[in-house]
């Protein structure tokens, strides 16, 4: 897939008919009756050198509960388009103001991932909605890594990055950006 999908200069607008991709849950749900059990799985993607991200306030929320501070996290500020719990950024060694409006996808977050995974725990305050960060997450971490999504009402999603999961990432953006 060609690299422009990480360009600073790429935002892509996500149509609605799409969204039925991002609904489903893509990896392994944790809720309340196992969520603790999350931080085995964080665990070994670390040992095994991966990287773990979090898109969501709660989800980041919830994983500093269990005394996990994620490689990178993404937040912003709302939980259900209310108020979110508040996350410290004392717990992270710097932080990035980004811009994200509704239903887009800021591309440049790939590059600026991959640029602050040298520096983590790095966290990212998006400006708009961190919805659909999620894309510019799986193709920044390398395979090995995982990102970890809120479902709202549901609990938490597990993703391991695999090459699998990267390509249906770059195919769904690449099908939006050819529909333009």
């Amino acid at each position: 897939m060609p690299s422009k999908l990480c360009d600073k200069n790429i935002v892509i607008e996500f149509p609605e008919e799409y969204f039925v991709y991002v609904r489903r849950i893509i990896g392994d749900l944790f809720n309340e009756q196992n969520y603790r059990d999350i931080r085995y799985r964080v665990y070994s993607t670390w040992k095994h050198g991966g990287y773990v991200a979090t898109v969501g306030d709660r989800v980041t929320h919830d994983l500093l509960d269990l005394g996990i501070v994620p490689d990178i996290a993404i937040i912003d500020r709302k939980e259900k388009r209310g108020s979110a719990p508040t996350i410290g950024i004392e717990l992270f060694n710097g932080y990035d103001l980004v811009i994200n409006k509704k239903s887009t996808i800021n591309m440049g977050l790939c590059s600026l991932i991959k640029r602050r995974l040298v520096n983590k725990p790095w966290l990212f305050v998006v400006e708009g909605e961190e919805d659909l960060v999620g894309f510019p997450v799986v193709l920044a971490l390398p395979i090995g890594s995982a990102f970890i999504y809120g479902a709202p009402n549901v609990g938490a999603v597990y993703v391991d990055i695999t090459e699998d999961i990267k390509r249906e990432a770059k195919s769904i953006l690449m099908r939006i950006l050819g529909s333009r």
